[in-house]
């Protein structure tokens, strides 16, 4: 690794790092909105889509592998972050529209009451 790609690793790294952190957010309130759980094992249903967020980590090492292997590896590289990218598009679509949905939430139960 040459001096001038460090900085960029660096920055790939905190981007995923950033983007871990917002999907344990995004994850965690898209599970309870906003009835928190009050022990550690009222968690266990949002592990799930943690583990989502959490897998977005390897999207940085799997970049790095297209520039050091086989052509064959570069493939499966190419295919592991396509697949690592759907996932976080569908956790963040996910939790928009949960979202959405625990906004609009008490306007839905006035329009059913009327």
């Amino acid at each position: 690794m040459s001096n001038t790609s460090t900085p960029l690793i660096i920055f790939a790294w905190a981007m995923e790092i950033v983007g871990v952190a917002g999907g344990v957010i995004n994850s965690t309130y898209t599970t309870f909105g906003e009835d928190m759980p009050n022990t550690i094992a009222g968690y266990v249903p949002a592990v799930p889509m943690v583990a989502l967020a959490v897998a977005e980590l390897g999207r940085v090492p799997l970049a790095s592998i297209i520039y050091h292997r086989h052509k064959l590896i570069q493939v499966v590289a190419i295919l592991g972050i396509a697949g690592l990218g759907y996932l976080a598009v569908e956790n963040w679509t996910f939790g928009f529209e949960r979202i959405v949905e625990l906004r609009l939430k008490p306007v839905s139960a006035a329009s059913r009451e009327l």
